[in-house]
């Protein structure tokens, strides 16, 4: 389970978290280009393991991957500018420019003068 807001008792139950589980939830933290940590459960009961997981993109994975609207719509500006190039272009270029994405950098468009530059 990631990082939850509001109540996520509900989901607590369901999972029939021990309360550390439900404990570890609320100190999950996910940081925009860099990770997000998820709490791994493994077995039931009083045998019950709880950890904390990190999980860490790399520049490519993170422009192959992501959801975000800001950053989807940067991947359609690179293949305008550049149409014959594959995903796989595409998403290295992002990489090589914005490795931890727009999010992390707080903007929310490319600076389309670098992609002038590679034209």
């Amino acid at each position: 389970m990631g990082k939850q807001l509001g109540d996520y008792s509900k989901a607590v139950a369901h999972a029939k978290l021990s309360p550390n589980g439900a404990e570890a939830i609320a100190h999950l933290k996910t940081a925009p280009g860099r990770f997000s940590q998820f709490v791994m459960v493994i077995g039931t009961g009083p045998d019950q393991v709880v950890e904390i997981v990190q999980h860490e993109l790399s520049p490519l994975m993170l422009w192959t991957l992501t959801t975000n609207a800001d950053e989807r719509n940067a991947r359609s500006r690179v293949l305008a500018y550049h149409p014959n190039w594959s995903d796989m272009q595409i998403h290295a270029w992002l990489a090589e420019h914005y490795p931890r994405g727009l999010t992390a950098l707080g903007v929310r468009e490319i600076d389309e003068t670098l992609l002038e530059a590679a034209a």
